[in-house]
């Protein structure tokens, strides 16, 4: 099969050293895709809840960025309009380590990742795989020419696997992807899911779909061989518009009015989802509610750039054992940001 441009790359040598690119579980990156700017810091409850290491006003090659990726081995940030990317990393003295300057095609759709390995897909039915390597480069592994893959609205990554949705004709698909390609392992036909799923989040073997008009919701996993299953349907409050992952819990979060919902899947396979805390996140405040978040080790952090102080604001949590949100720190008077990422997946 012909081999796609994905990329004809300059590499820049990291300014930190590759072994330090390993991220910290509790590392956390901000960036401003209008100005370039980013500021980098960690997660820590006994010292205010956010500290800041270092900051960049401004790099050219991160203006204009439409997708920041997280992997195991350094972050992507890629601009859909001109194909440009950069890989960087967060050392783990908290200072950035800057990898590969790259030129990919433009006008990727999706870009996901598992490990290390990342997904490229366009409406075309066009893919690309590749990894990012320990000394922040890029490694392309497969190509699709266009019409190898379907139509797909979702593609979400689990832990191993990557599960394609289609929310018009309720098909779906699941594969394998690792560093050296992509490997299909179920086939679901159309009319197997309901439509206009919203939003499909997984705390890594599981799956939830959530129809944000409804609240309709149903519960699914993936087994090892790559096989998907149904476990049931059942109803969460309606109007909720963030779906983020935090360990293996899952937040519903309505970033208009703050009412947050938390959840999780047992570990055993199969297991349905169980909600365990819902809250108001919103209460004391006049702004909307959090639109970003930042999943650690143990914490998380939500922030929001709308609120009644000057600047974006946010706010430092964890569940606790029994699955209660416990709020430990708000901040206020935060640079506007477009993009929120923790340095592991």
């Amino acid at each position: 099969m012909k081999r796609l441009k994905l990329l004809v790359a300059a590499v820049a040598l990291a300014t930190a050293s590759v072994a330090s690119a390993q991220h910290s579980i509790d590392r956390v990156m901000f960036l401003n895709r209008s100005t370039g700017g980013s500021a980098f810091g960690y997660l820590n409850e006994l010292n205010g809840g956010f500290v800041q290491t270092y900051s960049i006003p401004g790099q050219s090659e991160l203006v204009g960025v439409t997708d920041v990726i997280n992997t195991r081995a350094g972050i992507l940030f890629y601009n859909k309009a001109t194909g440009r990317a950069v890989i960087e990393a967060t050392a783990a003295n908290g200072y950035p380590a800057l990898g590969a300057y790259l030129s990919f095609s433009p006008n990727w759709d999706k870009i996901v990742a598992v490990g290390n390995s990342l997904f490229f897909y366009s409406q075309t039915g066009m893919a690309a795989v590749g990894h990012i390597t320990p000394d922040l480069k890029f490694v392309q592994t497969q190509s699709f020419a266009p019409g190898s893959f379907g139509k797909w609205t979702h593609i979400v990554p689990t832990d191993e696997h990557l599960f394609f949705y289609n929310a018009s004709n309720g098909a779906g698909a699941v594969g394998f992807l690792s560093p050296g390609g992509w490997l299909q392992t179920d086939s679901i036909p159309a009319g197997s899911f309901a439509l206009n799923w919203s939003y499909i989040q997984t705390t890594g073997k599981h799956i939830l779909f959530y129809n944000q008009q409804s609240g309709l919701a149903a519960s699914s996993y993936i087994d090892a061989k790559g096989k998907y299953s149904y476990i049931n349907s059942f109803y969460l409050p309606a109007g909720y518009s963030k779906l983020w992952r935090h360990n293996e819990y899952i937040v519903l979060h309505d970033a208009n009015k703050g009412d947050t919902t938390i959840g999780y899947f047992d570990r055993n396979m199969g297991s349905p989802f169980t909600v365990t805390d819902t809250i108001n996140l919103q209460s004391g405040y006049l702004g909307t509610g959090f639109y970003l978040a930042a999943s650690t080790g143990e914490d998380v952090m939500l922030y929001s750039a709308y609120s009644d102080s000057p600047g974006g604001r946010a706010i430092v949590a964890h569940v606790d054992r029994t699955g209660q949100w416990v709020t430990t720190h708000t901040i206020s008077g935060l640079s506007p940001w477009s993009f929120l990422v923790s340095s592991t997946p």
